[in-house]
């Protein structure tokens, strides 16, 4: 169940907590671990919409978080991933 309502603002550090609860065991702590056929997020060309998308609904072997992570933490979790890029 998500925590806390959409509106709630998810701060930085949050963010990059759940980065690695939720992502980095495919994508790694800096993004270019590539376990699973996962894209390196340092090459990503996806915009933050298109992030916010994939990481809703899933893709591939990616579960959807939808339904897990509310949209307010999915918003900062794309927003964090921006700094993988090169």
């Amino acid at each position: 169940m998500p925590s806390e309502g959409p509106g709630r603002e998810v701060s930085e550090p949050e963010a990059r907590a759940l980065y690695i609860r939720k992502c980095s065991l495919c994508h790694g702590d800096d993004g270019d671990l590539g376990a699973s056929k996962s894209p390196m997020l340092s090459t990503s060309t996806l915009s933050l919409e298109e992030r916010v998308a994939l990481i809703t609904y899933g893709k591939g072997t990616m579960p959807a978080q939808k339904g897990i992570l509310n949209k307010a933490e999915i918003t900062a979790v794309a927003r964090y991933i921006e700094r993988f890029r090169n």
